[in-house]
This record gives C-alpha cells, structure tokens and sequence, in this order.
C-alpha cells in the first residue's frame, strides 16, 4: 500500500511540475508577443533574443544622414562603412 502511494504522490508531484512549466513557458511566449506588438506599434524593431526594442531616434536619424552625405561628398557609398571605389579597388572608410 505504502508504494502505491508514494507512487501515486511522485507522479502527481511530476504532473504539477510539467504545467507549471508549461505555463510559464505559454506566459513568457505571450509577453513577448506583446512586446513584439508594442515595439511594431512605436516603428521599432523587436530583437527577440535580448528582449529588446529598437526604435530610431531623430538625432540618430539626422547623425546617419550626416554621415551618409560626408561619404557621397567624398564619392562613396555608405553600407556600415563608407565604401569609396577607386582604380579597380573599394576602400572602406570609419
């Protein structure tokens, strides 16, 4: 009798563990759908792994325009980096 107890008690102890895992799972995929949808809604982009939401700022918008007439000032195209072609070759400019 005593077996079958402790049995039935390790698997109800089993069961609890494998909903309360499965709920917290279903809860963090909810979160982050939600702060998916929020950071869409600012016109962002959502990074799932760091749980972290990128939106452009207007000075970062005007800096990276900055940066992008400096480069076709000098001939070159910015990718990143300022690409400028030169004789065959592309040089990459910080």
């Amino acid at each position: 009798m005593f077996d079958k107890l402790t049995m039935a008690v390790a698997a109800a102890t089993f069961l609890a563990a494998v909903s309360t895992g499965v709920s917290a799972i279903a809860a963090d995929k909810m979160a982050q759908d939600k702060a998916f949808q929020e950071c869409k809604a600012k016109g962002g982009w959502y990074q799932r792994e760091t749980g972290v939401c990128e939106v452009e700022t207007s000075a970062k918008m005007a800096a990276m325009q900055k940066d992008e007439q400096e480069c076709q000032r000098m001939g070159g195209r910015l990718h990143g980096v300022c690409e400028i072609q030169t004789k065959g070759k592309t040089k990459s400019k910080n």
